[in-house]
């Protein structure tokens, strides 16, 4: 760009650089789109489009527009002003380019009339009686939150007065962008009631104005936060349209919209404005910018009355009309002159460290010229502070520096005139100042006595008082003859006879009267002496009042011997050790404290150990049952207090042991002898029994809510998000060329409820990503169809479900949330089925293996988790002796019919894993830098009794459950009592097959929901999974197969099994969750099993488990195959509305306050019964 003369000022920097204000809060503002969906169900869609076609309907086509706001990027630009001293346009800076903000642009921008106000317009309407029906007053304007009240009955109202509601929610909203609280002015409210006059009126030229006058009013440096009017939206895309580098990284583009307003989808992803500035220098070597909409020279500015724009922004304007622009201009900064210093003034900065010793440093201190000024030259990147002696000198530099700054511009023959002139100049100068220096070294030199430096002043009374033992002298310089000062002690005084030392007569005691003036009479020095009087004073007042009290009696003491640590009375005592009594009352209902209830989980999970290898106890179970919290207790059947007395006979070996509950509980007298509570226990099991419920009742309210916590309490990069499957979520099963898999081959044969429609997230995906976003997922876990991306299974991928997927992926990280994707979610292409029986066929390694390379290939760029098969131990062993079935392999029949067929499924879903993660290492990692893993389903498992036959169940159990796929990722092969019991049905790995296997998975993917008691069963001539493992699994308390106690301890003994177990390897929880009617919105129920799992799981990693992250099953409520009517989501789905509107849960809203770190108590959220603040 051409320079201009140089000689033009244009308008300065609003801030410093350096200073610019960061911003630890994001903008406020009351432009917020999702207002207008309550008010599109309230007016009706008929009146909705009327108001889409509106002269302020681009408000509605933005927020139907799939677009995402950013404060921070407005930010940005909003502190990188240029002082602009006119209201009526805002310029930004970027690097050094300006970038203009007039009402040119926001109409180029919105699209709305911004043509200039009719002040010759005679126009009025009667509104009155439309004000008195909406209860607005008659002389002022209306409120948002008044227009709303009315949402619920407008519904039936005219169509004409549903317009007039509707147009003025979109002033309030998108023109004024106002609170819902601040009225809308009367003289533009009641345009409404005049469509014509509505139309014609600029209400572009409003709607800049109201933002505008926000921006210029606003002061960025003082407050975490502030707050805009208007359509900031308009900032946004202003950013994008002058910046097309931040648009094309940032913007997502739309292509032929009507209004660039509509041309953007925006995104939230931060900005490293440095790096994106060298970006651009590098590719294209400068800053690619729109500085204004170019106009004709005599139009540069929109018509705003009489107002004169100021002669700096008119400079800078031309200049970019001529192409004169000096872009050097904001390079250097105006001088500026420091403040005069009263002792010293600051050295220039040196480079290099001088070690000095102190004394030099005082004598360096004291070395200042009170009389010097200083000028500080500050240019891009240099500071330099030069001591001048003289004003000649200052004005002398101060022309050689401005002349410098344009030379370079100069013509050459010019420069040498100057430079002539200046050399002739600094001789004058020069003359001049040698005949001042001179002048100086003749003044007399202060007279000062002879002996005035061997003084013995400090030996005076003086020297301990405030008057000075020293004095300045002056004197002439030994190089330059210059007049130096310097200090020198002060003559020793004659000192005077000290009379003699006088007898202290003490005085009768009285309260001094203080100085009690106020504060406003005297200044700051008086204050603080008033505020010392009036403590003196309360001082004084107390010990008088002391003083004045009678003799207080003497309290008595007891004996050593009935004092702790001595318990009873006089014929019987007892010596308690290690404890220590509380002073405080005892309260059984009072809250426990955290490091007691420690020692009660320690306890209990030292318990569970020893009972694993057979030398527990078995008093483990008692306090799981006293822990259980109150609010989940069953209330039917008498549920808890079944369970709460039938734990007695469970551990009936607590009485003859040290772990008793006086002992680990500590919530009662603590000294109470664990001896008598044995004997009584013994002695009347009835007592017992009401102990036992007591207990549950007092140490549930006690442990209740204990644990607090945040989302910030867990390590970063620690991730949170939800999950949904591909059959249970997209619908379309017959659309855009999928073909059917066994699950919709199932469910049809069921002649029930299907996934054909499901949720519709093959066309509502966006709506669901954005729901997403707004609830704060880090990330996202979902599933591929493979028969919707490969129909039949192997051959040529589908386009459309290529798009699709492609869609969604762009669609979740464009939106700052991380994909986690299943490859394989139990929805086998049925042609697969057909022609080899899928898993029960090694044929399906290669197939899988082919189809895992597309999905590499295509989604590896955007995807970096990847999980193979989901749960293949739940989907091999199909939920046998559960009640579960599976879609099987083989659509005719049910997993669990055949335990040879369980078998040989689970070994080819294992070496399938292994080869599609080989793969993926071998091909893509390098390039990619992804990771491969695989889930497997989990219950945790405790004994149903303390029987060794119950422990070894146990421990047969696990090894089915979890070992029959953990133990071959990790060592190779199959955990021995699996290969002992199941023999030669069984299939062996060979040793490349082994190799291949063992340390195939990056992470392990756990998915659980309950914990099970696991009881021994007698062995059985059958040859099935539940008789190979010759045990049965119980639910716990009232759970059954779709609704779940909470138990998150037994999460948290999961997460310890494979960390002591398999080497702690990276674990993601990848589906946890409980189900409830599908009909109810207030899921508290759900809220306290999501707060205690999600507390298990921080419990876990604190205690050094490699878990990464947690995902909660389901986002929304899915197709469910177990039990339609009992579903996971956080969102409610009403499937019996052909729109699959979804709204959020209670779970839902506690999940986002979570998520955002405004609440960790799910009791508290409870109790409060409202989540409104949220």
């Amino acid at each position: 760009m051409a320079s201009s003369s140089g000689t033009k000022k244009y308008p300065p920097r609003l801030y410093e650089i350096g200073k610019t204000p960061i911003q630890s809060r994001s903008m406020n503002h009351s432009c917020f789109l999702s207002n207008l969906q309550v008010m599109k169900e309230s007016v009706g869609e008929d009146v909705w489009l009327e108001l889409r076609e509106s002269a302020v309907g681009v408000i509605i086509k933005l927020k139907e527009l799939e677009y995402t706001w950013s404060a921070k990027h407005v930010h940005y630009f909003l502190v990188n002003q240029l002082a602009i001293q006119y209201s009526h346009e805002v310029w930004s800076l970027i690097e050094d380019q300006p970038l203009r903000f007039s009402l040119y642009e926001f109409e180029d921008i919105t699209g709305l009339n911004c043509d200039p106000f009719d002040t010759q317009e005679q126009w009025d309407v009667a509104h009155e009686d439309f004000w008195v029906e909406m209860k607005v007053p008659i002389s002022e304007g209306p409120k948002l939150n008044e227009l709303q009240a009315f949402f619920p009955i407008i519904r039936n109202w005219p169509r004409e007065k549903r317009v007039m509601v509707g147009l003025l929610c979109l002033l309030s909203i998108g023109i004024f962008g106002i609170s819902s609280n601040s009225r809308i002015p009367l003289h533009l409210a009641k345009r409404v009631m005049d469509p014509a006059a509505f139309q014609r009126h600029p209400w572009g030229r409003v709607a800049f104005t109201s933002l505008v006058d926000s921006i210029k009013v606003v002061t960025y440096e003082e407050k975490k936060s502030y707050t805009l009017h208007g359509c900031v939206h308009a900032l946004l895309i202003w950013i994008y349209e002058s910046v097309p580098g931040l648009g094309e990284i940032y913007g997502h583009r739309i292509e032929e919209a009507e209004v660039p307003l509509l041309s953007w989808h925006g995104s939230r992803q931060r900005i490293n404005f440095p790096n994106f500035c060298a970006q651009e220098k590098k590719k294209y070597q400068k800053i690619r910018v729109r500085h204004m909409i170019v106009k004709a020279m005599e139009d540069r500015y929109p018509k705003w009355g009489e107002d004169k724009p100021p002669d700096d922004l008119d400079n800078m304007i031309v200049d970019i009309l001529n192409d004169q622009l000096n872009d050097k201009f904001w390079d250097v900064v105006p001088l500026t002159k420091c403040q005069k210093r009263k002792t010293q003034v600051s050295a220039p900065s040196v480079p290099e460290r001088v070690d000095t010793s102190p004394s030099t440093k005082r004598r360096k201190e004291k070395e200042t010229a009170p009389e010097m000024v200083c000028i500080t030259f500050l240019k891009k990147e240099s500071h330099t502070d030069m001591p001048i002696n003289n004003n000649i000198i200052q004005k002398l530099v101060e022309a050689v520096d401005n002349l410098s700054g344009r030379v370079e511009t100069m013509d050459v023959s010019v420069a040498e005139r100057v430079i002539k002139t200046l050399e002739a100049s600094m001789k004058n100068k020069m003359a001049i100042l040698e005949e001042d220096m001179n002048v100086l070294k003749g003044k007399d030199e202060e007279k000062v006595t002879s002996n005035a430096g061997n003084s013995k002043a400090h030996e005076d009374d003086d020297a301990c008082s405030n008057t000075m033992s020293w004095m300045v002298q002056t004197k002439k310089g030994s190089v330059d003859g210059l007049p130096i000062q310097r200090v020198v002690k002060k003559e020793k005084k004659i000192n005077k006879t000290m009379p003699g030392k006088k007898v202290k007569i003490e005085k009768p005691f009285s309260i001094p009267q203080l100085n009690d003036q106020s504060i406003s009479t005297e200044g700051w020095e008086n204050h603080l002496k008033w505020q010392k009087s009036v403590k003196c004073r309360v001082a004084l007042e107390a010990l008088a009042s002391s003083l004045e009290e009678p003799t207080r009696k003497r309290k008595t003491k007891l004996t050593k011997t009935q004092v702790f640590p001595f318990v009873g009375n006089s014929t019987v005592k007892r010596i308690v050790s290690g404890k220590t009594v509380s002073k405080e009352s005892y309260d059984p209902l009072d809250k426990v404290a955290p490091e007691k209830l420690k020692k009660v989980l320690d306890f209990i999970k030292s318990d569970l150990e020893d009972a694993e290898s057979g030398y527990g106890d078995r008093s483990a179970r008692f306090y799981l049952t006293l822990v259980l919290p109150r609010e989940t207790w069953p209330t039917k059947n008498y549920g808890w207090l079944h369970d709460s007395v039938w734990t007695g006979p469970s551990v009936s070996s607590l009485y003859y042991t040290t772990n008793t509950c006086t002992k680990y509980i500590l919530t009662g007298p603590e000294y109470v002898s664990k001896t008598f509570a044995i004997r009584q226990a013994k002695k009347r099991w009835n007592i017992f029994c009401l102990f036992t419920i007591f207990l549950s009742f007092a140490f549930s309210s006690r442990c209740n809510d204990v644990y607090t916590y945040s989302k910030k309490d867990f390590p970063e990069g620690f991730v949170f998000g939800s999950a949904v499957s591909a059959y249970q979520w997209e619908g379309a099963a017959d659309e855009d060329g999928r073909k059917p898999s066994i699950w919709d081959t199932i469910f049809h044969s069921r002649k029930g409820p299907t996934g054909d429609v499901a949720c519709d997230g093959y066309h509502k995906y966006k709506e669901d990503v954005r729901l997403m976003y707004d609830m704060g997922l880090d990330a996202s876990r979902l599933s591929i169809s493979w028969s919707r991306l490969i129909p039949s299974g192997r051959g040529p991928v589908n386009p459309k479900g290529l798009r699709f997927y492609k869609n969604l992926l762009d669609e979740l990280k464009s939106h700052g949330i991380e994909p986690h994707v299943t490859l394989y979610h139990d929805d086998l292409p049925q042609t697969l089925d057909d022609e080899y029986g899928g898993w029960f066929d090694r044929k399906i390694i290669d197939d899988f293996t082919a189809f895992a390379d597309v999905c590499f290939r295509e989604f590896g760029n955007t995807v970096k988790f990847w999980s193979t098969i989901n749960e293949p131990n739940m989907l091999a062993f199909g939920g046998s002796g559960l009640g579960i079935k599976l879609p099987t392999p083989q659509t005719n029949s049910y997993i669990g019919n055949s335990s040879t067929n369980q078998y040989i499924a689970l070994h080819n879903m294992l070496l399938t894993h292994a080869s599609t993660a080989s793969l993926y290492k071998k091909k893509y990692k390098d390039k990619q830098n992804g990771s491969v893993g695989i889930t497997c389903f989990t219950y945790w498992m405790v004994p149903f009794t303390s029987s060794k036959e119950d422990d070894m169940a146990t421990q047969r159990a696990r090894d089915f459950f979890l070992g029959s796929v953990l133990h071959p990722l990790v060592f190779g092969d199959y955990p021995g009592s699996v290969k002992r019991i199941a023999g030669k049905r069984l299939p062996s790995f060979s040793k490349e097959e082994s190799d291949l296997v063992q340390n195939s998975s990056d992470f392990i993917g756990v998915i659980h929901y309950t914990t099970m008691y696991i009881a021994h069963l007698t062995s059985s001539t059958d040859q099935d999974f539940v008789s190979d493992m010759n045990a049965s699994l119980i639910p716990i308390g009232n759970s059954t197969l779709v609704k779940y106690d909470v138990l998150p301890w037994g999460l948290e003994g999961v997460l310890a099994y494979i960390k002591e177990n398999y080497g702690n390897p990276p674990v993601y929880i990848l589906e946890n969750g409980s189900s409830n009617h599908s009909s109810s919105l207030n899921d508290v129920g759900r809220v306290e099993y999501l707060h205690a799992y999600i507390g298990a799981v921080l419990n876990s990693v604190r205690n050094e488990s490699d878990t990464r992250g947690y995902f909660q099953w389901s986002f929304m409520d899915l197709f469910e195959f177990l039990d339609p009517n009992y579903t996971y989501g956080l969102y409610y789905v009403n499937f019996s509305d052909p729109e699959l509107k979804r709204s959020p849960k209670t779970s839902a809203l506690w999940y986002s306050a979570f998520l955002n770190g405004t609440t960790s108590s799910s009791h508290e959220l409870k109790n409060s019964g409202s989540f409104s603040a949220l």
